[in-house]
């Protein structure tokens, strides 16, 4: 079965509240919140994902379960 895969990178300068540069290691963090069975949100996506990883400061890679393909990727963002 296919199997999508999908880079997304931060854009430059962005920056939390406190100044603090935001990195994607906080949207792996934000990700495993949300598929936390504890926390009360849709896990439709969580749930059909393999994957979630930062590969650097700014870029992170999405892995969907084989023969899941999510033809509206770019707002799960």
């Amino acid at each position: 079965m296919d199997s999508m895969s999908v880079t997304f990178n931060l854009i430059a300068g962005l920056r939390w509240s406190d100044s603090t540069p935001l990195t994607a290691s906080d949207s792996v963090y934000s990700y495993l919140l949300a598929a936390d069975p504890d926390t009360p949100t849709d896990k439709f996506v969580t749930d059909r994902t393999g994957s979630y990883l930062a590969t650097s400061d700014t870029s992170t890679v999405w892995t969907g379960l084989p023969g899941y393909l999510d033809a509206t990727y770019y707002i799960n963002f």
